[in-house]
């Protein structure tokens, strides 16, 4: 499930962009097992009195009374870090001020459905990926551990164990590589050796044969599983907003 709230002060502008959202996900764009909720604000008070921050994609517009697009964001980020924001304005320079609260794009009225369906395919994948998915795993100590998917950083076999490492603990498991390869099918992770998976969204640097990721880890990319490992990140990026 993903949750959207719309807020824009402009009812028919509000009404346009909830029915694009309607005729995308009713069209065969979106993947038939995502389902979408949609909550409509013409007024942002009236968002902000609900103190309501369970959201995974907001849309907001930038010139609202009372209080504007731009401000009403840093209200959101003082509240929720990770929701995905999206900009509703008749100027693109007012946009540029959405780089303050990481603000995934902007959207240009007056609303296009084609402009909208080209942006919004990249927005709901960018939100897919950071939709918190969880998995359950059975420690060698017997304890069923309830994991977000998002905080692995990667797996390593080692001694026929798995060891699932995360950002600030590591969980070990009975098991093999693929096995925990066809356990996180769904999600963006990707084999770069015989012995390690990697989470794709905590890549931060490609050099000649070895990644780095979160937490200064630098492993080696085996020469047999680079370029599968090329095209699933270039994948996992294309999801992403340029």
């Amino acid at each position: 499930m993903i949750n959207i709230a719309l807020i824009d002060d402009n009812l028919n502008d509000l009404n346009t962009l909830k029915s694009f959202i309607d005729k995308y996900t009713e069209s065969d764009e979106l993947d038939s097992h995502i389902e979408v909720n949609i909550t409509t604000y013409n007024d942002p008070t009236l968002f902000l009195n609900e103190n309501n921050f369970k959201y995974d994609l907001i849309f907001l517009d930038i010139e609202m009374p009372k209080i504007n697009g731009i401000s009403l964001a840093k209200r959101i980020r003082e509240k929720d870090s990770n929701v995905g924001l999206v900009f509703i304005t008749n100027m693109a320079q007012y946009a540029i001020n959405g780089y303050e609260v990481s603000a995934i794009d902007y959207i240009l009225k007056p609303l296009d459905y084609y402009d909208f369906a080209l942006k919004f395919n990249k927005i709901i994948n960018f939100v897919k990926r950071n939709i918190s998915n969880y998995i359950y795993l059975k420690s060698v100590e017997n304890n069923l551990i309830k994991v977000d998917v998002n905080e692995i950083i990667y797996v390593e076999i080692f001694s026929h164990y798995l060891i699932y490492h995360l950002e600030n603990r590591e969980i070990k498991v009975r098991g093999t590589i693929s096995e925990a390869e066809n356990n996180l099918s769904n999600y963006y992770f990707s084999r770069i050796s015989k012995s390690f998976l990697i989470n794709l969204k905590h890549v931060i640097n490609i050099k000649l044969d070895n990644v780095l990721l979160t937490g200064n880890i630098e492993l080696i990319i085996s020469r047999l599983r680079k370029k599968d490992f090329l095209e699933a990140f270039y994948k996992y990026l294309g999801g992403g907003l340029k």
